[in-house]
């Protein structure tokens, strides 16, 4: 692979994002996850924005209507970059890159949200050290170095999130973090859980979700108190052919919460999701 044709912006543009070698003083300890380094490179295929990491990051990702764009959580992950907003060279696909830690309740978590100029397919690509973000290019534009806006006269639809990881086959544990704003819940398994469905309830106000081929490694039903204003406890239990999770909650959060399959599990968001926001993956199989 080489690197961008217009060599000068993307020295400019790994100089303002920071190299490994620009260390924050004060950053996590070296047994912590943390994001070093963001680089892209460009193809004839395709463009790669490249998340370079320490050890293999767990995230969520997620298509975003205002502004546009995709935004990708770290759960337990720190930033070690010079900034926090980015503006890379000229390219087809990505307008603005911003970066951010947040730091409650005895958890870190970071989130880039990457900006999109169009709506266009994407693929996730784990490593051992970080995550590629890969936006495969048109036939028509590939030959191009340039390519001019108007020459994309339509916009094709977001592709799915492709997560590279075995399908679980038991789960773990289920733990909650309480935000400012919405509640985190990671469903941690031996692989990622895909195969789900998520529906809701009222009388009282319950979000369910169904994961197929999952087992439990409890033989009754587990119960966790929550006591939080999005939920107040998560219960959960097997079946033959499934495992059930629910969160009971009130009739206002109903039509609040998202969900995205991680390579360990489920990430579930309860508040704090945009109206113009992704819709829960409610059938991924």
């Amino acid at each position: 692979m080489k690197n961008i044709p217009i060599l000068p912006l993307t020295c400019i543009f790994l100089v303002l994002i920071g190299c490994s070698s620009h260390k924050a003083a004060d950053g996590p300890s070296q047994n912590s996850k943390r994001i070093a380094d963001i680089i892209i490179t460009e193809n004839s295929e395709s463009l790669l924005l490249v998340i370079k990491g320490n050890r293999p990051l767990t995230y969520t990702a997620a298509l975003q209507a205002t502004p546009k764009g995709i935004l990708i959580q770290f759960p337990d992950t720190g930033l070690e970059l010079s900034r926090s907003e980015f503006l890379p060279p000229e390219n087809e696909f990505i307008r603005i890159i911003k970066a951010a830690e947040i730091a409650e309740n005895n958890m870190t978590m970071s989130s880039l949200l990457i900006g999109l100029k169009k709506n266009t397919p994407y693929d996730l690509v784990p490593g051992e050290t970080g995550l590629e973000v890969v936006f495969p290019k048109t036939p028509a534009l590939s030959k191009r170095i340039n390519p001019k806006k108007e020459a994309a006269k339509t916009e094709s639809q977001p592709g799915p999130v492709q997560i590279n990881a075995p399908a679980a086959t038991v789960l773990k544990t289920v733990t909650s973090k309480s935000l400012t704003d919405r509640l985190v819940i990671e469903v941690e398994a031996d692989g990622t859980i895909k195969n789900y469905q998520t529906f809701t309830m009222k009388n009282p106000a319950r979000i369910v979700f169904d994961f197929y081929q999952v087992k439990s490694p409890y033989r009754s039903e587990q119960s966790v108190a929550v006591g939080s204003k999005w939920v107040k406890r998560i219960r959960y239990f097997g079946h033959p052919d499934k495992l059930r999770l629910v969160l009971e909650t009130s009739d206002a959060v109903l039509s609040n919460y998202a969900s995205f399959p991680t390579q360990t599990g489920l990430f579930i968001q309860v508040g704090g999701v945009s109206a113009n926001a992704s819709q829960p993956l409610n059938a991924l199989k």
